[in-house]
Parts: C-alpha cells; structure tokens; sequence
C-alpha cells in the first residue's frame, strides 16, 4: 500500500540531470503509472531512464513505509484511549442501571463510584404496588441513557446527534431497550455505534450518520450491541 501523495526532494535532481526534457516527461508519468499498480516495462527504457526511476520510488517506497507506521501508532493510540473510556463509561452506566433498580435484590454501592449528581437517587427497592416509586425510577433509568448517550458523543467524537427532546414515542422505545438489556449490554451497544462507520455516515451505504430515532429500534439496537453496524 502507497500513499496518495508523493514528496521530491531538492538533492534528487542530480539524478534527473542526463535526461532529456521528453524523458523527464515520460518518468512522471511512469512513476503515477507505478503509483496506480499498472503494468510497465522497464527493460525497454533507457538506462537513465531507469536509474531514475528506480532511485525516485525507492525513496516514494521508503516514505510510504514512514507514514504507514506512523498511522498505525496513531491508530493504536486511538483505540486505547477509546477503550479506556469505554470501559469506564460502561461501568457508570451498568452501575446506575443497577442502583436504580435494575436488579432484583438491594445492592451497595461503592463509595468512590461517582454517580451523576444531578438526579437523587435511591438504594431502597420501590415496594409493591408502589406505581409513583416505580415510574420515578423507570425515569432516571431513562435519563441515565439519554445522558450516557450524549456523553459517548462527546468523548468518542462521533458525527451522531446528541437527544435534546424526549418525545412519547422516544420514551417508549427507550423503555423497550432498558426492559431487553443489561446495563453493560446497551452502554456496549451505544458505543459500538458511535465507532461504526455505518452509523457514522463514512460508507459508501451511507453517507450521513444515523439518528437516535433509527437506532433506538430494538431490531437495529440489537444489531449495534452484536457489532452487525
């Protein structure tokens, strides 16, 4: 694999010296020939011809090498830190799930587990029959996700769209998946899709990212939870 692009250098011209204007020609062309993978016949040039060349995309080959490398590490250094902050903002989401009352039996809480300050919550399990506890914990549950959702966007950079309206028909999908999934397994979810680049427009399927919407289908949420997007 060869960049797009190439770099010349200033002291390569003492190689180009002994060629004539037309054979000058003739060598950029043949190098964009190399650089596209097609077919030549380099026998049948001038040695000079060939000399050049070969001294030209050796050092094409060399630099090619260099930036390869170089977005690899890039590269690396991106999913590490992106698996960094996955797995910690999993384990908030999976931690609020659970503190409000996504588990069948009481739970402790860790002291140091910093949970969003800005909605109460409480360890106690609503008691039967008790519509009003049950509702107030079915909407934190609900918040949880919008906000976990909008938190993803910002830390992974991803082109999707943060919720800034919770509509009926949003709520009521929102309840389906919090009602199917785990925790962990739509925190796991959301973040698949804020990497994929289905999800993000960046294919040639699907130029423009995904709304929240879309993938709040329990069909496609299932999809992007078994990285199928």
């Amino acid at each position: 694999m060869k960049k797009d692009s190439i770099i010349l250098y200033a002291n390569q011209w003492g190689a180009l010296t002994r060629l004539t204007d037309e054979q000058l020609g003739r060598l950029f062309r043949y190098i964009f020939m190399w650089m596209r993978d097609e077919e030549l016949d380099p026998d049948s040039w001038p040695v000079h011809l060939q000399l050049a060349f070969d001294f030209l995309t050796l050092q094409i080959a060399l630099d090619s090498e260099k930036y390869l490398q170089k977005k690899k590490r890039i590269q690396k250094s991106k999913e590490a830190e992106m698996s960094a902050q996955n797995v910690k903002q999993i384990s908030q989401f999976e931690q609020l799930a659970r503190v409000r009352g996504n588990v069948d039996e009481d739970v402790d809480v860790d002291e140091d587990v910093d949970v969003d300050k800005d909605i109460s919550l409480s360890l106690e399990k609503p008691k039967k029959g008790d519509e009003k506890e049950k509702e107030k914990n079915k909407e934190e549950k609900i918040q949880s996700f919008i906000k976990f959702w909008n938190d993803a966007i910002d830390s992974s950079g991803s082109r999707l769209r943060k919720v800034r309206i919770l509509t009926p028909e949003r709520r009521r999908k929102i309840e389906a998946i919090i009602d199917t999934f785990p925790g962990k397994d739509a925190g796991t979810a959301i973040n698949y899709a804020m990497r994929s680049q289905y999800c993000n427009g960046e294919t040639q399927r699907r130029t423009k990212p995904v709304d929240f919407d879309w993938l709040i289908r329990l069909e496609n949420f299932t999809k992007a939870l078994e990285g199928s997007l």
